[in-house]
């Protein structure tokens, strides 16, 4: 996902950071290259080190936030959800969902969506969920052992 977030605003396309996208079309505001080029290194440092961290985690099991339009079946949902499957080949056909994926952010399809496809943005928000859970728990903990020394 970061990756597909790096392109977007080499592109010139912020529509993944809301305030900002709002401060351009409102304000007419002209995002210095400066600031997009520490915005674009700041992503690449966070993709290594989520890498660093989550080893484990399969490509695939982001293939359905990334962009589920292009993905095959077998890439994203495994054999034995057998109801996930037909829900994902519903969405992957309908057009109106294309649309929306295309001028949403990806939160906000998957709000969008959790009512007409509720197994396939189920699996998108488990995905999508594990880095701020991560991110919880590093802080409680960091927080923990600042109550626990001297200090």
């Amino acid at each position: 996902m970061l990756d597909l977030w790096i392109r977007k605003i080499e592109d010139g396309r912020m529509d993944m950071f809301s305030r900002v996208t709002n401060l351009i079309e409102i304000h007419d505001y002209r995002l210095p290259e400066e600031l997009r080029d520490a915005i674009i290194l700041h992503l690449k440092v966070m993709k290594d080190e989520y890498t660093r961290y989550f080893t484990e985690i399969r490509k695939s099991d982001f293939n359905l936030v990334q962009n589920p339009f292009v993905q095959k079946l077998e890439d994203c949902i495994t054999d034995d959800q057998d109801d996930a499957q037909e829900e994902f080949i519903n969405l992957i056909n309908d057009s109106g969902a294309k649309v929306l994926f295309s001028t949403m952010s990806v939160q906000q399809f998957l709000c969008s969506m959790l009512h007409t496809y509720p197994l396939v943005s189920q699996i998108e928000i488990k995905a999508l969920l594990l880095f701020p859970s991560t991110y919880l728990s590093e802080t409680g903990f960091s927080s923990l052992l600042t109550i626990k020394t001297k200090n």
